[in-house]
């Protein structure tokens, strides 16, 4: 599978054309997350590190996190949920999260 620089179009090999819908969903997807990271990108990670923080001080552990209240909202890999929250830690993020806090009650 390779990407058509003049039409920006996913071309799939032959054998694929039963699941070429799913694969060019998930390739578009895959090209996406190595784009700019936007503010989606740091709204969720705001999100998922809400999500931990409420639960880590329970008691639970990361993966048991991850499995019961990330995976089933954000459908995003344990490596993904790990980097969200060293990405918490970005001073870009902490700017962005306070512009929207600010936004929100000013």
């Amino acid at each position: 599978m390779e990407l058509n620089k003049r039409t920006n179009n996913l071309i799939y090999p032959a054998f694929c054309f039963d699941v070429a819908p799913f694969l060019h969903n998930f390739a578009v997807q895959i090209l996406n997350s190595m784009a700019y990271a936007g503010c989606s990108y740091e709204k969720r990670v705001i999100e998922v590190n809400q999500i931990y923080d409420e639960y880590a001080r329970t008691g639970l552990s990361n993966r048991e996190i991850w499995r019961r209240y990330i995976w089933p909202v954000y459908g995003i890999s344990e490596k993904t949920f790990y980097n969200y929250i060293n990405a918490a830690a970005n001073p870009k993020i902490i700017q962005k999260q306070e512009v929207v806090q600010l936004n929100l009650f000013g």
